[in-house]
């Protein structure tokens, strides 16, 4: 009985050790992405002049949202789930609290809500009056 424990600790220990060394994945794209959500990104409408800019720096991205009365930045967060990729603005503020705003990634475009209805209220940016603003990337020639 005793040698059955000799053997069983180490495997038991070495099973642990395995199951723990998963490192959880960032929730930054793969390293082949990198540079594939870099840029500038404006609003499709003309109604909302707004340019959202994507940069990397120290290995996190950032963004700068700009209208003609708004500038502000933040971290941006890119999740890739199994159904696609996010983008999650962070660090926005309002008066009363801290948010962020999420929109789902197709190809070089994504589209925000942009504010909500009388049991869910918010008005992310208040320059525009879209309730959803598309935005796409801008193409470098």
């Amino acid at each position: 009985m005793k040698k059955i424990i000799i053997y069983i600790i180490p495997f038991l220990l070495t099973i642990v050790l395995m199951a723990c060394n998963n490192n959880p994945k960032d929730d930054q794209p793969e390293s082949t992405e990198t540079g594939k959500y870099l840029g500038n990104y404006t609003s499709q409408d003309d109604a909302c002049d707004i340019k959202i800019s994507v940069e990397k720096r120290d290995r996190l991205y950032k963004y700068q949202i700009t209208t003609a009365t708004l500038k502000s930045s933040g971290n941006l967060k890119i999740d890739t789930l199994n159904n696609g990729v996010y983008f999650r603005f962070t660090n926005l503020s309002s008066e009363s609290e801290s948010y962020s705003i999420q929109a789902q990634v197709y190809d070089d475009e994504f589209t925000i809500q942009n504010y909500g209805n009388a049991m869910n209220q918010f008005h992310h940016i208040k320059a525009c009056d879209l309730k959803y603003i598309t935005f796409t990337k801008e193409q470098i020639n």
